[in-house]
């Protein structure tokens, strides 16, 4: 089949490439199953298509389990991202999937909702830069380069949202990038309606590995080693080959496919080293869990770091497993935790240098630095909007400041409120009473607690707290 880099090359070239949709003024590269799909989904937009009804559809008389169709859905969901479609498939438990396509051109068309998502747009901080981690940046490059003469190793970073983790690791990874010897794939969990996709980080990662070795030898590699993970990958091999895996493979335990996922990884290692960077691990299915928490305690003989980031709270309140990852890595001589701490005044004092060459004194500073508590994204933030507001302004080539942060933070939190009290009116109101029980329980809570206080049966909660 055409690879996916012939495909570019053939819009490039202007002519459309045989497998190429054209979905809301984009062409999407894909496959033929995955076109085929995608396809089905976009005669049938904006409803829940069932996979028992894409099953039927794709592949009439032929028995495929319901994992393929969420693995070519993964397939079109990465493609849908890297040709910036404004389209999305959002997956609903008990319903199955969605094309939701965009009626009218954004940019040209007025907007329903335009005072909410003005008011989200104005909210929006700039993304500050890499400042103050020059110790967590030399301590992941050396763990790096140690992992080169193996065993694998892990590092944890953990932090508080907005704190720069996203940052730090687009900065590690542009280093480790500069050495030709080594592979750097990126993962993201990403919070999804109703069931995440098991492993789904790690199927981004081959995804793109497969561009750089070439369909033929990642399926090669797959095929010889970890059959269950060619499995999830269908756009890898022929129907007739899919139809004999699925049904040798029938009913394989959890522990079969992690394993086969861990010597699939060892395998691609001994050609290249590979630096795996694993993004909102608070947000992983458990498969992508259990897969880290096992590089971390079974010792793998191959030259691979595992990166791993998660925010702070979700890991305590949500996400119990992490915690004991990180006992394990921190008690494990070979692998790193690190914690990536707010801004401190002095921090904070270089980024408003650094973005507007004027010294604004210690009073703003410190100011800036108790409202936000030196949460880089919040500093950026206010700044913003005192830029916005013209509390902030230059004149004749310098920076003046007319009042102190704390009214430019009131500000963002009132646009802010605004725009959750508009998504709040969209909700039924059987999803309201929801979420006010849960606002009552706090930050982490369990669906049979929501449905007590919200007096709904806990099925009922659970299933819409899911949605």
């Amino acid at each position: 089949p055409t690879s996916r880099k012939t495909a570019q090359k053939g819009r490039r070239a202007g002519a459309p490439s045989p497998e190429a949709v054209l979905v809301a003024s984009k062409r999407i590269a894909l496959r033929p199953r995955a076109r085929r799909l995608l396809e089905y989904l976009e005669t049938h937009p904006n409803r829940y298509v069932s996979g028992d009804e894409l099953l039927n559809a794709l592949w009439p008389g032929v028995a495929v389990t319901p994992h393929v169709v969420a693995s070519l859905v993964s397939v079109i969901r990465a493609a849908l991202r890297d040709a910036k479609s404004p389209c999305r498939i959002e997956t609903k438990y008990g319903q199955g999937y969605r094309l939701t396509v965009p009626a009218l051109d954004a940019s040209t068309t007025p907007d329903p909702k335009g005072d909410a998502r003005t008011a989200l747009d104005r909210a929006a901080p700039t993304s500050p830069p890499m400042i103050g981690r020059d110790r967590e940046l030399e301590t992941l490059l050396d763990t790096w380069q140690a992992a080169r003469a193996g065993p694998a190793r892990v590092a944890l970073l953990r932090g508080e949202p907005g704190v720069g983790k996203s940052t730090l690791m687009r900065t590690f990874a542009a280093r480790a990038s500069r050495d030709p010897s080594w592979v750097v794939l990126n993962g993201r969990c990403e919070t999804t309606i109703g069931t995440r996709e098991p492993f789904q980080p790690l199927l981004d990662m081959l995804r793109t590995l497969e561009e750089r070795l070439g369909t033929g030898e990642l399926a090669a590699i797959l095929r010889r080693c970890a059959p269950t993970v060619l499995l999830q990958l269908p756009h890898l091999c022929s129907a007739d080959e899919v139809r004999d895996l699925d049904h040798a493979l029938a009913g394989s335990e959890s522990r079969r496919i992690r394993d086969e996922w861990l010597r699939a990884w060892t395998e691609l290692a001994t050609q290249l080293p590979l630096l795996l960077i694993v993004e909102d691990l608070h947000a992983a299915d458990p498969s992508t869990l259990d897969f880290v928490h096992t590089v971390a305690t079974k010792r793998i003989d191959a030259p691979i770091l595992l990166v791993a980031t998660h925010r702070k709270l979700e890991a305590a309140a949500l996400v119990p497993e992490i915690q004991e990852l990180r006992r394990c890595v921190d008690a494990n001589e070979l692998d790193i935790g690190i914690d990536l701490e707010p801004w401190t005044a002095a921090e904070i004092s270089a980024y408003l240098g650094l973005r507007f060459a004027t010294d604004f004194g210690g009073r703003f500073v410190s100011e800036l630095d108790d409202q936000t508590r030196g949460n880089p994204l919040l500093v950026a933030g206010v700044l913003d909007v005192m830029v916005r507001e013209h509390t902030l302004h230059q004149e004749d080539g310098a920076w003046h400041c007319r009042a102190l942060p704390e009214l430019a933070l009131s500000a963002m939190a009132k646009e802010i409120r605004q725009l959750l009290a508009h998504q709040l009116a969209l909700l039924e109101d059987a999803d309201r009473k929801l979420l006010e029980a849960a606002a009552v329980l706090g930050n982490s809570f369990f669906a049979a607690d929501v449905a007590a206080v919200a007096g709904v049966p806990e099925p009922v909660a659970s299933e819409r707290l899911d949605d």
